[in-house]
């Protein structure tokens, strides 16, 4: 839907709004939002945060400049909704991600009330998240979303803006987190087609007998 280069699903829209941070933020960092968003997650940045020391810095988005004036070396991302809940008051998605870029910082963009209408992707957001409740759901029974990584935004350029992603980390016995990912992945996909057939082999025995 997206075009992005990956995406996970979480249980809730909170949920990936504080994944999507935790990725690239721990105690010490801040990330500047626009002032517009949706309840729960002004609470999420206002309050919960704050409890692991990150700092949230609320700006008017409708001066993109506002985002530039509060990023300082420790800013990780800046957050936006393209069409704020309840607001409704257009973002300007362009002006704050081409800012983010020059910068090296990336624009979260909470996409839930525009899918398909708004092509984040293309007008310069790093990562966009869903709340699958709402449009994509279309009858709000169940909570669900999802985060989506563009892919056209380099982590690695600035490797300090980033430690959690670019610097060794000790719990991965000091490799990055990224490439102790690939090396776990790799490995288990090499032996992927092993798990695959021995428990699928008495279901095709089963389905070659019924049929």
């Amino acid at each position: 839907m997206e075009g992005g280069a990956a995406a996970l699903a979480v249980a809730s829209g909170q949920t990936a709004s504080a994944f999507a941070i935790f990725n690239i933020a721990q105690a010490g960092d801040n990330i500047v939002s626009s002032t517009d968003l949706y309840g729960g997650t002004w609470t999420l940045l206002s309050q919960t945060l704050k409890q692991f020391g990150i700092e949230v810095r609320f700006v008017d988005p409708a001066d993109p400049e506002n985002f530039r004036r509060a990023t300082d070396a420790k800013t990780r991302a800046y957050f936006d909704e393209t069409l704020p809940n309840p607001k409704l008051n257009g973002s300007r998605v362009k002006e704050v991600a081409d800012i983010g870029r020059s910068l090296g910082v990336p624009l979260i963009l909470d996409n839930t009330a525009s899918p398909l209408i708004a092509r984040p992707f293309e007008h310069g957001a790093a990562v966009v998240v869903y709340s699958t409740t709402k449009y994509i759901g279309g009858h709000g029974t169940a909570i669900g979303v999802a985060i989506v990584d563009g892919g056209s935004f380099d982590w690695a350029a600035d490797a300090d803006r980033f430690p959690l992603l670019n610097k060794p980390d000790e719990a991965y016995s000091g490799r990055t987190q990224q490439v102790s990912g690939l090396i776990s992945v790799l490995s288990g996909w090499a032996r992927a087609a092993l798990r695959f057939a021995i428990p699928l082999a008495p279901r095709a025995d089963a389905a070659i007998w019924m049929a």
